[in-house]
């Protein structure tokens, strides 16, 4: 019986082909599954950014849904997308100013 990593890969070979994206192909040579991975979590939380989500709150569900076995995996996205990383700065920026007036 196989493994669930070959499974997983022949599921992913499966998904690819019925995308169009084929083994021969110089899409298929760079593309692995961790990308498909990066690129939903990164979509989501700008998603989530867009709609107001509180992203914190959320942070947990997604990093359980990923298979990240520690939240901090999942922040990991926040430091190394600059969209993300501008979100970031931004929300940061505008928690000092609310700060800056409550402490005048």
């Amino acid at each position: 019986m196989p493994s669930a990593r070959c499974r997983k890969l022949a599921k992913f070979e499966a998904q690819a082909a019925s995308l169009g994206i084929f083994r021969d192909s110089a899409f298929w040579r760079k593309c692995r599954i961790r990308h498909l991975r990066h690129t939903f979590v990164v979509r989501r939380i700008l998603l989530w950014q867009t709609q107001g989500v509180d992203i914190d709150q959320a942070m947990l569900s997604l990093s359980t849904y990923v298979g990240h076995a520690k939240i901090t995996n999942t922040y990991w996205y926040l430091s190394a997308v600059p969209e993300l990383m501008a979100l970031a700065a931004a929300k940061f920026e505008s928690f000092l100013a609310r700060r800056e007036v409550v402490d005048a």
